[in-house]
């Protein structure tokens, strides 16, 4: 299961991924985070680049113009994404912008991302659900994609804490 969150140039639908942030959480449970800003494909709308959204983020175009290449960041998610439950606070945005990142890579196959909310209610159940929520509610959205993936294994993995404190105490 791997996080996912993206900053982007605008919330048009034409709009292109800035950055991708993933966090997962390791064999010992300890939260994990990579991002990578993105460097505008050749083949994406430079009118699609939003001031407002900008300011948002706070992640400028001169930033993502000397960032690494699109089409190498797309085979980098494809190599640690592929084959994983892929979740995001913000799935209809999140999977568009992976799957255009994805695209520029003849190579890549698109990626489903998934509702973290949703599978959250289907795994949790009771205080560990409600735990789940109340911490992605108190954490602190921070509009950098590394940040806020982390804020989602942060919540998830408190879920589980609280339902293996839950377990230990059943008799």
């Amino acid at each position: 299961m791997i996080f996912i969150d993206f900053e982007a140039s605008s919330l048009s639908a034409d709009s292109w991924p800035i950055e991708i942030g993933i966090c997962w959480i390791d064999e010992q449970n300890k939260l994990r985070v990579a991002a990578k800003l993105i460097k505008p494909h050749a083949s994406w709308q430079m009118s699609e680049w939003s001031e407002f959204s900008q300011k948002v983020h706070g992640i400028t175009l001169d930033e993502i113009k000397a960032a690494e290449d699109a089409m190498n960041i797309a085979r980098w998610a494809q190599s640690r994404l592929a084959g994983r439950l892929l979740l995001s606070d913000a799935p209809k945005f999140d999977s568009r912008w992976l799957n255009k990142l994805l695209a520029t890579d003849t190579a890549s196959d698109s990626l489903e991302v998934n509702s973290v909310q949703k599978h959250a209610e289907a795994r949790f159940a009771g205080t560990a659900r409600a735990m789940f929520f109340r911490a992605y509610a108190n954490g602190h959205g921070t509009h950098r994609a590394a940040g806020d993936a982390l804020r989602l294994g942060q919540a998830w993995r408190a879920a589980v804490r609280k339902e293996q404190t839950l377990l230990s105490k059943t008799p």
